[in-house]
């Protein structure tokens, strides 16, 4: 009997230190975790960029009321981890995404100096292939004259450089000096990413220089039979007024 008391003694002892043991798990710290994880989605859209920084700051704040708590609680490495994925998630979302409006921007560039190459030489077919979507493009190995002489073809060519800018170009020829002048749109989060960029055309007759503007929209694409991106050009405009920015001294 004696034992058995004794035994109840030992375990009423024991218990005040287990409870003092227990600590409670910081729920700033979940949540700090939990937004960690879902910053993975920084990278489907800009939209989602606050969830990194709400992650990054959630586990800041979590680590701050772990350190100063009166009371002890556990979550430390939930909130270590929610920060890290936060700002890692955060960080390259945002790099991704600056990188690829520079691929976008070096790419149309490329291809608006084709295009106006081709103008300039008076070579309207290549320049008209660059305005087609991939899948309606002739074959590399195709002769563009002779394709251009079926009816359907040339009728579509005759239209094309009827256009007012492709039409201007072509009569200028060499005589057109082009200079890029500015960026107006770099849109990336469409189904069709598009670059709309501002080219300076001028000419110098008689020491004179004339100058105007033509606005190229460039478009990619998808074509699901090959999965492949492509860009092609949208529209060329020749603007009525000169962009805000232009200086006809410089």
């Amino acid at each position: 009997m004696s034992e058995l008391h004794s035994a109840g003694s030992e375990a009423g002892a024991d218990e005040p230190d287990e409870l003092q043991e227990y600590r409670p798990i910081s729920s700033l710290a979940v949540v700090a975790l939990v937004a960690g994880l879902l910053s993975v989605l920084a990278f489907v859209h800009p939209l989602f960029w606050f969830v990194p920084v709400l992650g990054a700051a959630i586990g800041a704040w979590a680590l701050r009321r772990l350190a100063t708590s009166a009371v002890p609680q556990l979550g430390r490495k939930a909130a270590l981890v929610g920060l890290t994925l936060s700002l890692l998630f955060g960080a390259t979302a945002l790099t991704r995404f600056g990188v690829f409006r520079w691929q976008m921007r070096v790419e149309t560039m490329q291809l608006s100096k084709q295009w106006f190459e081709a103008l300039r030489d008076r070579n309207p077919y290549q320049a008209h292939q660059l305005s087609l979507i991939i899948g309606r493009r002739f074959k590399a190995e195709d002769d563009l004259l002779v394709r251009y002489a079926e009816p359907e073809h040339r009728r579509a060519l005759e239209e094309y450089v009827a256009e007012p800018a492709e039409r201007l170009l072509l009569s200028l020829g060499k005589y057109a000096q082009v200079r890029y002048f500015a960026n107006q749109v770099t849109d990336e989060t469409n189904e069709q990413p598009a670059v709309i960029d501002i080219y300076a055309v001028s000419v110098r007759h008689a020491g004179q220089t004339t100058s105007c503007f033509v606005r190229l929209h460039w478009t990619r694409s998808l074509e699901y039979g090959t999965n492949r991106w492509s860009w092609h050009l949208n529209s060329a405009k020749i603007l009525k007024e000169p962009p805000a920015g232009w200086n006809p001294a410089g």
